[in-house]
């Protein structure tokens, strides 16, 4: 008995005259991989680069670390008695570790930035965070010190409605050294952080580790800078815990030891932990994250129903051609063959027009909300998923075809 020939250009003309007589059904399922090849392309970066974005680590002991927000209406109040008190209350606390007073924290969404530069001449200036602090900021926080040194209790100053930023001394993150001084040492270097510099007025004491801006749509995420003050009125005191304590059970001790004190201090206002601190500032990245992941994966689940359920069709439809095949000597594998070929020439078709559509969709984002270019990648890999896809979904209908007895096919005549 003569062997089936399954080679592609053996079938091609079988599979063309199949086509022709179930036109809408093949369109639909080109229509639907290209579709699903151009989202796919276009989702796949964002969703990539969000993920990214929200591993990104804040540089801080972030799962041990509180903030309680402390609001003082007397701002000719003695700062750093009042202060000093607060603390000792805090660090009777069990499970405390340690406190600093600032004004804002990493992904706290809110704080003070402003241009630093070194080279006045030059004019090279760089936006960084200011985060205000005191001796126990870096110890609080769980930075590590590169070079140099921390403030000391000589250094700190209180920040007032008629102070002007021009702090004496500075720490900046490794991320800022680098980009200020390239190449060298920052210690014992001089930078301004005043909007019109006319000098360079602070005096860089000390490089520590990256630490997050407060902000996470930052570009230059890491580019911060500590001063050496604490502020009058409202502020945070920024509470580190002891390693393995519950710290939402820590920060309720701490608020009820704070309003233990003076009464006219509002505590806990705000109140958060860093972790939820953190899940807050990129509450909109999950989201999108979440809401493009399940919308590519129902769209390719779409797909996949549409290609078995007409692939089904095709396969009760064509009984009586796979029994006369089968009749002519087609083994199992040659029916199976013959579905699998006809999927690829339907999606890779698809494939290649969602590859045009991709590109023609970035386009359009690019022009209204100022998107990225699509790079060459995620469109590969759109369109190569789609193809297996393919061969996965046509798997079952195929199979079912290839058992198709040839007797019983051509009685179905």
């Amino acid at each position: 008995m003569p062997q089936f020939d399954i080679r592609f250009g053996s079938q091609f003309g079988p599979i063309s005259r199949a086509l022709s007589r179930s036109k809408l059904g093949a369109a639909l399922i080109v229509l639907q991989v290209a579709l699903t090849v151009a989202i796919l392309a276009n989702a796949l970066p964002v969703v990539l680069e969000r993920i990214e974005k929200v591993s990104r680590s804040s540089g801080v002991a972030e799962s041990e670390l509180f903030v309680v927000l402390a609001s003082d209406p007397d701002l000719k109040r003695d700062l750093p008695s009042r202060l000093a008190a607060e603390r000792q209350r805090l660090l009777a606390v069990e499970g405390v570790a340690n406190a600093s007073y600032t004004g804002s924290f990493p992904n706290g969404m809110g704080g003070w930035s402003t241009w630093v530069d070194a080279d006045l001449t030059e004019g090279a200036v760089y936006d960084s965070v200011l985060y205000f602090s005191d001796t126990h900021g870096l110890n609080t926080l769980g930075m590590t010190l590169k070079a140099g040194r921390w403030f000391d209790a000589r250094e700190i100053h209180t920040f007032g409605e008629s102070t002007e930023m021009n702090p004496k001394t500075i720490v900046i993150t490794e991320a800022l050294a680098e980009k200020l001084f390239p190449g060298s040492s920052a210690i014992g270097k001089r930078v301004s952080i005043v909007p019109d510099p006319k000098v360079l007025n602070s005096e860089v004491i000390g490089v520590v580790s990256n630490v997050a801006r407060p902000w996470a749509n930052s570009r230059e995420y890491y580019l911060s800078s500590f001063v050496p003050y604490t502020t009058s009125g409202t502020a945070y005191w920024l509470v580190r815990t002891k390693a393995g304590q519950d710290v939402e059970a820590v920060m309720t001790k701490a608020i009820d030891a704070l309003a233990k004190g003076d009464r006219s201090v509002i505590y806990g206002t705000d109140k958060r932990t860093l972790t939820s601190a953190r899940k807050d500032t990129y509450a909109s990245d999950i989201v999108l994250c979440f809401l493009l992941s399940t919308f590519t994966l129902l769209l390719i689940a779409v797909t996949v129903l549409g290609i078995v359920g007409l692939s089904s069709f095709w396969v009760v439809q064509r009984t009586r051609m796979i029994g006369v095949r089968r009749a002519m000597g087609a083994r199992r594998r040659d029916i199976t063959g013959y579905f699998r070929q006809e999927n690829l020439l339907l999606s890779g078709t698809g494939a290649l027009l969602g590859i045009a559509l991709a590109y023609g969709l970035n386009f359009l984002l690019s022009q209204s909300m100022d998107a990225e270019p699509l790079p060459w990648w995620p469109v590969c890999i759109g369109a190569l998923l789609l193809v297996c896809v393919g061969q996965l979904a046509v798997t079952q209908p195929a199979r079912r075809a290839a058992r198709i007895a040839p007797a019983i096919a051509t009685r179905s005549a």
